[in-house]
């Protein structure tokens, strides 16, 4: 029988974050910052019911990491919908969890930084109901996590997702695109 020791380590070197597979994303209002619905609370879920979507949660990741994941969903957005028409358009956000490091000018400068232009960075409180219902674990393990869904159904959930995963982050944008 495994000790609790073990499995509080087990726990901070594979967190647990986020909707699993099968579940419905929820309706919520971030307060968008920069990309196509800058400087209003449009609800991403409620605008895009039926698209392909990511959505990005981030509590505390490097500015690094967030530019490669960043800069790599705005080429899967932009090269997708040269092809794609209505619902079956890729849509992403990025929905920063507000803290000092967190400010909107942090994401106004890495929207800058990423060349974004389709790509939504938004902020929303830690306090939110939304933090609740997407079942976001506010750990200090768990710097991202990254939900790939489609029809509200969420297909794959990566927490922490690192560029060296990134390959298979774009199987799962693959699947919720139907291909």
């Amino acid at each position: 029988m495994p000790t609790l020791a073990f499995l509080a380590a087990l726990a901070v070197l594979n967190p647990t974050s986020g909707l699993e597979r099968g579940e419905y994303v929820v309706a919520f209002e971030p307060h968008h910052v920069t990309g196509p619905f800058a400087g209003t609370e449009t609800c991403p879920v409620c605008t895009f019911p039926s698209n392909p979507a990511v959505m990005v949660w981030v509590r505390d990741e490097s500015d690094r990491n967030l530019r490669a994941l960043a800069e790599t969903l705005e080429h899967r957005v932009e090269t997708s919908n040269r092809r794609l028409q209505g619902t079956d358009r890729l849509v992403a956000f990025l929905v920063f969890l507000e803290s000092p490091e967190n400010d909107q000018a942090r994401l106004t400068r890495l929207a800058s930084e990423a060349g974004l232009h389709s790509v939504s960075l938004a902020l929303i409180s830690p306090s939110s109901p939304a933090v609740t219902s997407f079942e976001i674990n506010l750990g200090k393990s768990v710097r991202t996590t990254t939900l790939v869904y489609r029809e509200a159904v969420v297909q794959s959930n990566f927490v922490n997702l690192a560029p060296a995963e990134f390959g298979r982050f774009e199987s799962a944008i693959d699947e919720a695109l139907g291909k």
